[in-house]
């Protein structure tokens, strides 16, 4: 069997792609951008537009769950960047979102996001391969690096591990405003809120609007790629 190549990328906040080195961006094999967990968290064309002119080989775009009027306004920005741009992959954790891609935009490579990898990480192998195949989905995002025991040897798709952080939940109420919002002024871009777990030596980091534990992934098998996000989740 052929050893898998380990890819290494980047996980990045919008405040950071003008300040990313070059040379930083040229070492990644693919450059993260966007939100897994807050739909107001949004690259626009002229961000992804930024990296490759900055060096970027590839940007993957991440998306998360979203209410009718943030998919909407999400799926046209994100056409707009894929008519413009080749090289682009979507992070997918909206189920709208993936069919809406299948339909208009086939060909662009698609990913299973971290809100919805939790559960297909402890499915049976063969729902989960066919499941993939149907919905055209290339790569599984995952943090949940003591799972990747549960997945064959060759599952039929990518594994993308990210850390630092891992995901430990997600709340509709901005932890940097307090309150539940749809559209904000974004006050959590390139700030991270530290927590302390009462009884506990361990902090819960919070990113956009969801909470991460800091963990070491180690130099896992069965990884394709290991993203690091610079300074958020």
């Amino acid at each position: 069997m052929r050893k898998r190549e380990l890819e290494k990328a980047a996980g990045l906040e919008l405040p950071e792609i003008k300040s990313a080195s070059r040379r930083f961006l040229r070492e990644q094999a693919c450059v993260y951008v966007g939100s897994e967990f807050c739909q107001n968290i949004w690259p626009a064309a002229a961000d992804v537009e930024a990296l490759f002119s900055r060096g970027a080989r590839r940007v993957a775009v991440m998306t998360s769950f979203m209410v009718t009027e943030g998919l909407k306004r999400a799926q046209d920005s994100l056409s707009g960047i894929l008519e413009r741009f080749g090289n682009v992959e979507v992070v997918v954790n909206d189920p709208g979102m993936l069919l809406y891609l299948n339909e208009f935009h086939p060909e662009v490579p698609k990913s299973l996001g971290r809100l919805l990898s939790i559960d297909f990480m402890r499915m049976g192998p063969d729902y989960r391969r066919e499941f993939f195949r149907l919905h055209r989905l290339s790569a599984l995002e995952t943090d949940e690096a003591g799972l990747l025991r549960n997945l064959p040897a060759a599952p039929g798709f990518r594994v993308h591990l990210h850390y630092p952080l891992k995901y430990a939940a997600m709340s509709r109420a901005c932890p940097f405003v307090r309150r539940i919002t749809l559209r904000c002024g974004r006050k959590c871009l390139g700030r991270t809120l530290r927590l302390p777990v009462p009884d506990s030596r361990r902090e819960l980091f919070a990113v956009n609007n969801a909470y991460f534990f800091e963990y070491d992934p180690g130099t896992p098998a069965g990884v394709d790629r290991l993203v690091r996000h610079v300074s958020g989740a």
